[in-house]
């Protein structure tokens, strides 16, 4: 189905649950989609998301896991720097303020991301 993520075509608490990788730093209305994301799922349902993180992440480390790595942690960077990067307190205001509960955010790739998950 190909949708407009603040609009989901289902009805409210459909899903069991939800995941975004690389989603909410390119929409206009972060607050929104995860508004809609929390309407679509059941109580009790889960959301994972994969954003790119506010702050430095050295290079270096990237590029010694593989040159595949690298190259993808350095475009995220060029585009994320063009979009927007969140900090793990901005990423889980964002959730609890869209009606999300046990939030969780934490580093990931070397860094470069935030990983957060959340329940409705």
């Amino acid at each position: 189905v190909q949708a407009d993520a603040l609009r989901l075509p289902v009805r409210p608490g459909a899903l069991d649950g939800a995941t975004a990788h690389s989603v909410l730093y390119l929409v206009p209305d972060p607050a929104g989609l995860l508004a809609e994301v929390h309407r679509a799922l059941r109580p009790g349902g889960r959301v994972a998301l994969l954003e790119p993180r506010a702050g430095e992440a050295p290079l270096a480390p990237a590029w010694r896991r593989g040159a595949r790595f690298g190259t993808s942690m350095a475009l995220w960077r060029a585009m994320s720097r063009l979009h927007r990067r969140f900090e793990a307190g901005e990423l889980a205001g964002l959730l609890r303020a869209a009606g999300f509960r046990e939030v969780r955010v934490e580093p990931a790739l070397d860094g470069f991301a935030l990983l957060a998950s959340a329940t409705r």
